[in-house]
């Protein structure tokens, strides 16, 4: 019979072979090499992506990574003037490649014509579609801050639309020109790639006076879940040789970045929009379902969830955004 200290050596030791194996299961997603690259389906400047939300923040890194990359973008804004200075902008940095924009309000979406502008700009492009970043999202109303219950039923619904019902809305208008994309890799692995960007608010959770926002981004979270078992499922099931699935369904999650609506920079967790955009791409073939694009987001939010008090962690939250809305709301009072 083992003895009480044997027991807590064994104990001990699992615990530190379970510790050792999470850190290198975490290490190892920022290690891999990107397979972005498969996605040319051919030589670079072949293929299309499509970014929303692309004329601001991530949503432009984004646009410039992928250009830097090879691939011809389609932009996708509500501002018509934006997306053309955007567009010239990338034009001149990367004369190699094409560029082009489709202007739909995502903010207020509400029906079909919104969606079949894009599906019908996607259809006209000179190739092939086979990158689709959902980007778009935030929240892009003043005030950003405040308490639920002064919420208006207009104002949940535009969050709503903007963060949850447009980005699957458009996955599912898409989804069948990307999964009939043929691929050329020898190795038969996905022949699209679906990156959908979520919110670490909705990973963390205990976020006052943004609560509809971070529902809407916690939607997003199962929404990638389910459609990456999906596309799993799909390929088990399938009459062709290859068991990967026919679309690579890969949740991308976010921390604090700075932008023109956010210029907060906690030192040491903040990068900018345009680098946090290149990390996101780097995770691209990493083997998971959602990843932290940048690896110093992931451990602070594990260091929150495993190494702090719970109370702990709800009364910083809940001040820094306390604070955040009061900030904002001076600087209203200040503007009238």
């Amino acid at each position: 019979m083992l003895s009480l200290s044997t027991v807590i050596q064994l104990i001990g030791a699992s615990s530190i072979l379970i510790s050792a194996y999470r850190l290198c299961a975490f290490a190892k997603i920022y290690l891999i090499p990107s397979t972005l690259s498969r996605y040319h389906h051919g030589k670079p400047g072949s293929t299309w992506a499509l970014v929303t939300g692309a004329t601001d923040g991530i949503g432009h890194g984004f646009a410039s990574h992928l250009c830097a990359s090879g691939f011809n973008v389609l932009l996708h804004g509500r501002n018509p003037s934006k997306l053309l200075a955007v567009q010239q902008s990338l034009e001149t940095l990367y004369p190699a490649v094409q560029i082009k924009t489709v202007a739909a309000d995502a903010f207020v979406y509400a029906n079909e014509s919104d969606l079949k502008r894009i599906v019908d700009a996607v259809k006209s492009l000179p190739g092939t579609l086979t990158v689709l970043i959902n980007n778009v999202g935030g929240v892009p109303l003043s005030p950003a801050y405040a308490p639920f219950v002064e919420s208006s039923a207009s104002t949940i619904d535009d969050l709503m639309n903007l963060n949850a019902r447009f980005p699957t809305q458009l996955t599912r208008a898409l989804l069948p020109l990307l999964m009939s994309n043929t691929n050329r890799d020898t190795d038969g692995g996905p022949s699209s790639l679906i990156m959908n960007i979520n919110s670490g608010t909705a990973v963390t959770g205990n976020m006052p006076f943004i609560a509809t926002y971070s529902a809407a981004k916690a939607f997003g979270l199962i929404f990638t879940t389910c459609l990456h078992a999906e596309m799993n499922a799909l390929a088990s099931t399938s009459s062709s040789t290859s068991s990967s699935p026919p679309v690579e369904v890969l949740g991308i999650i976010v921390g604090n970045t700075t932008t023109a609506r956010n210029p907060k920079n906690v030192a040491g967790v903040t990068c900018s929009a345009d680098y946090l955009a290149s990390q996101a791409l780097a995770r691209v073939g990493c083997g998971q379902i959602h990843a932290w694009a940048w690896w110093r987001h992931g451990v602070l939010a594990w260091v929150m969830a495993n190494c702090m008090p719970e109370a702990l962690v709800r009364w910083m939250v809940a001040r820094e955004l306390t604070e955040r809305m009061g900030q904002e709301r001076e600087e209203m009072k200040k503007a009238t």
